[in-house]
């Protein structure tokens, strides 16, 4: 962490029109930041995911905070991963196939 923050202006437009000027404003830029803007809670909840995960909080925690989330089958598919699944999960099918966690034992498509 850096003892003072790094101070970034608050409005970056300019900055960021001239950077996108050679590929046009109106395009994919204009269409990415009005989902953004119209999608925000979205944003801001992986941000706070992000946070806790940077703070050490177990992943399945944090899918628990998404329960009450309206991401209902995004968070189905994390559960999948983060418990792994026996029908989804790569790693869930190699233990139960050598019936130990004998990774060093795998092919390479494994």
């Amino acid at each position: 962490h850096l003892s003072v923050p790094e101070l970034i202006p608050i409005r970056l437009t300019r900055q960021v029109t001239q950077l996108m000027s050679h590929i046009g404003r109106a395009g994919l830029f204009r269409a990415t930041m009005n989902a953004l803007r119209q999608n925000s809670d979205l944003l801001v909840n992986r941000i706070k995911s992000a946070r806790l995960k940077l703070n050490g909080i177990n992943p399945a925690l944090i899918i628990g905070f998404l329960r009450s989330s309206n991401l209902k089958e995004a968070r189905h598919q994390m559960e999948k991963v983060v418990r792994g699944d026996k029908i989804d999960s790569k790693r869930a099918q190699i233990l139960l196939k050598y019936n130990s966690n004998r990774y060093h034992k795998l092919t390479v498509d494994e």
